[in-house]
């Protein structure tokens, strides 16, 4: 795999431009053609799904082999490379089969890249699988007589066990065996899919190892029992199996399993010696001459990973501590797949779940059992369905042992960690030293083998106090500040959006958990506005299940005393997870080692103005660093705060424009007293309030102050040892 990589990284050809021409996308456009803008063209259909949003019903197309009607500008050919695909919603239901040919009209939309630390990059997710854009209530203009008969009617077969699992199941647990037989995740709820994703259980979500070996062994062995040679039992088998993995889609586990069982097949025949680890690597380097660009998929890296750990570390653990009973075998293959994949969990969600060890304990030998029933009740859904109901019990009594073990593995305090984003250097360390071990267990020390352990934890979990930095996320038309002070407490200054949805869920927590934060110390709420309050409602609900306590929230003392229906909610969220609520007002000061935080404005007791202009003004300071944040003041609080700290001129390093910038805030008066030398805005692009005004601009432009945006740059981060700011 790694001479695969570093050819195929280094030495570009026609399978790596499959990925680097992804390059030439830009934000606003693809191919010449801008976001938002009507195209017509023609494509294959390669899968067609069916989906139920609210009222709705929606149609969804994955198309290839895509032209254009019209000429692209700019463009010697208005076809896209063969190995790129598209997706398309229908804005009514159709009906299309796979392999039409199809002409569609729709809205480009281009998938959105991650403007912060930790935020899900749809962009970059749809790369590695090859869809270049989606079109928008999209319509069919015309469609082909021909299509793939075989393929249709696979699909056909698997929609109708689909609707059996409905009939039969609950709906929460016919999604679950949906996606364990089919790969179908689109009915999954959130809430499952995150809760197994947690509890380091969601490889029972994908098409694994043991469904291909419990399906194609049972038909193989099945088949045995008939008069026929081995040969044709061979053939059946291999034909069934290959027909399934169309059926489901050839994801990287699913294809990972089909052809190990394929070459178990094959050494069968010619009467070999099956090798798991000269299967796994051929089916690891084949795929990736198909898909070059699933090396960085966080399935493909789990997949094989797991089968690595299992083949590589359980018989190196067994050397040092015999198996004695089942639990201890149980035990030391969860701890070996734990190990295997630790840093891929890492990478890519920054958490780590430690009670997935005695949990996958419980929950991979269920899975012969559920496995096996699912199956059992598609079977006799299809031969004779009054007995199929019987199967529908053991199903339901593990899903509930599932669901229930979660449940009480997140009560356990200390069930998992959020770790910050690791260094491929110490992931390639921790590999290293893995393998070290496996290399000098034949010398029988196995002390020496487990102090080798140490340093494995140590690579992965140490986490280094970078200091004092101030960040400012990119959450749209909002505020959310997060400061990180040098004692390594997190403190927020405010959090939300009035043009993203799920600000807390999607960007504040992702951003905390990249860098390994489990404790927020304090929140600080400028206002009760939406667009500075509704991520912070999410993180003081959500917190504890991601595992992030928070310590106390500050509002203005005369706010807290107040009756709005939004202060009742963040009141309900404090009292429900046990948080703290404080008041605030000038002059109080929050001090941690060399950074302080004071209030300047409103005083105690200040006659209720607007919502703006009561929102609390915070002076940060360390060392020689000073920064002032202002919510949304507007002039006529800034007035008020000059009339109690104007003869005293400053000289901030770093302010936050209030307002995001509008034209009712940072009066010259203000800025002249402020003196910024840099100053941040934060505001949604192409926002419809026109943030940040040109009159504000050319004031900050005016006093020479170096402005930095977040609709422009992503996230911003401002610090000690720098202070250009980054995003």
């Amino acid at each position: 795999m790694a001479v695969l990589f570093f050819t195929l990284r280094f030495f570009p050809s026609n399978v790596w431009n499959r990925i680097s021409a992804f390059e030439e996308i830009g934000e606003e456009e693809i191919l010449g053609i801008r976001q938002g803008e009507t195209v017509s063209l023609t494509g294959t259909i390669v899968s067609c799904q069916t989906k139920q949003q609210g009222k709705e019903t929606i149609t969804e197309l994955i198309l290839n082999h895509i032209t254009f009607i019209s000429p692209i500008q700019n463009h010697s050919t208005n076809q896209i490379d063969s190995n790129f695909k598209i997706k398309c919603y229908l804005n009514e239901e159709e009906t299309v089969k796979i392999g039409q040919r199809v002409a569609v009209c729709g809205a480009m939309d281009l998938f959105k890249h991650a403007t912060n630390p930790g935020e899900f990059d749809s962009a970059l997710f749809y790369q590695n699988r090859g869809i270049l854009f989606q079109i928008k209530q999209g319509s069919i203009r015309g469609k082909s007589r021909e299509y793939n008969k075989w393929a249709q009617f696979l699909d056909s077969v698997k929609n109708r066990n689909e609707v059996y699992l409905s009939h039969y199941l609950e709906e929460g647990n016919a999604a679950v065996i949906k996606a364990m037989l089919f790969g179908d995740k689109e009915e999954l709820d959130s809430e499952t899919k995150e809760r197994y994703q947690k509890n380091g259980i969601a490889h029972i979500l994908a098409i694994s190892g043991l469904h291909i070996s419990m399906i194609g062994m049972g038909i193989f062995r099945l088949l045995r029992r008939l008069p026929i040679p081995q040969w044709l039992s061979l053939l059946l088998s291999a034909s069934i199996i290959v027909n399934y993995g169309i059926m489901v889609g050839f994801s990287p586990s699913a294809f990972r399993a089909i052809f190990m069982f394929l070459l178990y097949l094959l050494s069968k025949v010619f009467k070999r010696t099956y090798d798991m680890m000269t299967a796994l690597s051929a089916s690891m380097m084949l795929f990736l001459l198909l898909h070059p660009s699933y090396l960085y998929d966080c399935g493909f890296q789990l997949s094989f990973a797991a089968i690595l750990g299992i083949a590589v570390l359980l018989p190196t653990f067994v050397t040092i501590i015999p198996i004695q009973n089942k639990f201890l075998s149980a035990f030391l293959t969860s701890f070996s797949v734990f190990l295997a994949t630790a840093p891929i969990l890492v990478w890519h969600y920054h958490e780590i779940s430690f009670s997935s060890l005695l949990l996958n304990m419980l929950v991979i030998p269920l899975m012969s059992i559920l496995l096996f029933s699912a199956i059992l009740l598609l079977v006799l859904a299809n031969l004779f369905q009054p007995a199929a109901v019987f199967m529908t019990y053991p199903i339901r009594f593990i899903l509930w042992i599932y669901e229930k073990s979660c449940l009480l593995s997140e009560s356990i305090p200390v069930s998992a960690k959020n770790v910050a984003a690791v260094s491929l250097w110490r992931i390639f360390a921790y590999y290293l030293v893995l393998i070290t071990l496996t290399v000098l267990v034949k010398t029988k020390k196995k002390k020496i083998l487990t102090l080798l352990l140490i340093p494995v934890f140590l690579l992965l979990f140490w986490q280094k106090n970078c200091g004092f930095s101030v960040w400012m996320l990119d959450v749209g038309q909002g505020d959310c500040n997060v400061i990180f002070s040098e004692s390594g407490k997190t403190y927020l200054i405010d959090g939300g959006s009035s043009s993203k949805y799920n600000v807390g869920e999607k960007i504040i927590i992702p951003f905390l958990k990249s860098r390994g934060i489990n404790r927020v110390d304090a929140i600080f709420l400028s206002h009760l506005d939406e667009d500075h309050i509704n991520g912070i409602l999410e993180l003081l609900k959500e917190g504890r299940e991601e595992h992030i306590k928070i310590g106390c929230v500050f509002l203005f003392s005369e706010t807290l005393n107040g009756k709005e229906e939004k202060l009742k909610e963040v009141k309900e969220a404090a009292q429900e997870n046990g948080i703290t609520l404080r008041g605030m007002s000038a002059r109080d000061v929050l001090r941690d080692g060399d950074l302080t935080i004071q209030c300047l404005y409103p005083k105690k007791g200040q006659e209720k103005k607007s919502d703006n202009d009561t929102s609390l003004v915070l002076e940060v300071k360390c060392r020689d660093f000073q920064a002032l944040f202002t919510g949304d003041l507007e002039e006529e609080g800034e007035r008020e705060l000059l009339q109690h700290y104007g003869q005293l001129s400053k000289n901030y390093t770093l302010l936050k424009v209030g307002h995001h910038g509008s034209d009712t805030s940072s009066s010259m008066e203000f800025l002249t007293w402020a003196n910024p030398k840099q100053a941040i805005i934060s505001c949604g692009k192409n926002n419809r309030y026109g943030h940040p005004h040109k009159e504000t601009l050319e004031r900050l432009e005016e006093i020479d102050c170096k402005v930095l945006r977040t609709d422009r740059m992503g996230a911003i981060e401002v610090n000690l040892l720098r202070r250009e700011g980054g995003g």
